[in-house]
């Protein structure tokens, strides 16, 4: 079985276990592909896996750190089904993301903000209702926006004025309270939306 076939079955796999893989996925099957030209008949090495992770688009340490990085699990699947006796090791090259400093919004920020979306194309439309109300649920509980565009219309709960947040980082499962001019705001939004696309 070639490299390329297990990598997809690897996919697979984790997918039916509830991972994404979005661009873990893409890095894969170039691995393997990358693997397939230069080294079909040899063994998984750090060396050529070093040698495909270098060729990130960016070049920098992070990104061939993250790439490498990226493989370490598919290196253990691999040793599992007796692919390879390499599983590839941890750190290898230092850290894989840098964290940014916080950047703190003044009050004037804000207002800059929500003045930005109240001036969005279509004045009259949806649009400038629906980033307005999605940048004041931003400020208003500090849940990060990922979490806020995956909300679900069960996930809003306006007479405890609760969120629940299920699709978090880490998998996390929580419950964010909501000040009670959010869940108005919010109130008013859906009436609007309720209105526009009756």
């Amino acid at each position: 079985m070639n490299l390329i076939t297990l990598a997809n079955r690897y996919i697979t796999e984790r997918r039916q276990l509830g991972y994404k893989l979005t661009s873990e996925a893409r890095c894969i099957l170039d691995f393997a592909g990358y693997f397939q030209e230069r080294e079909a008949s040899h063994a998984l090495t750090t060396e050529l896996t070093l040698e495909w992770a270098s060729l990130a688009p960016s070049g920098s340490s992070i990104a061939i750190a993250r790439r490498f990085r990226i493989l370490r699990p598919f290196s253990q699947y691999l040793h599992q089904h007796g692919f390879t006796h390499l599983v590839l090791p941890t750190h290898y090259l230092g850290p894989t993301h840098r964290r940014l400093p916080p950047y703190i919004y003044s009050e004037a920020d804000r207002k800059r903000l929500m003045t930005a979306a109240s001036n969005l194309i279509p004045i009259d439309g949806l649009r400038p209702h629906t980033i307005g109300a999605l940048i004041g649920l931003l400020i208003s509980t500090g849940i990060r926006p990922g979490e806020a565009v995956r909300l679900q219309c069960n996930d809003v709960d306006l007479h405890e004025n609760v969120l629940t947040i299920s699709n978090s980082k880490g998998w996390y499962h929580r419950i964010v309270p909501i000040s009670t001019s959010t869940a108005i705001q919010w109130q008013a939004m859906l009436i609007f939306a309720d209105n526009e696309l009756a």
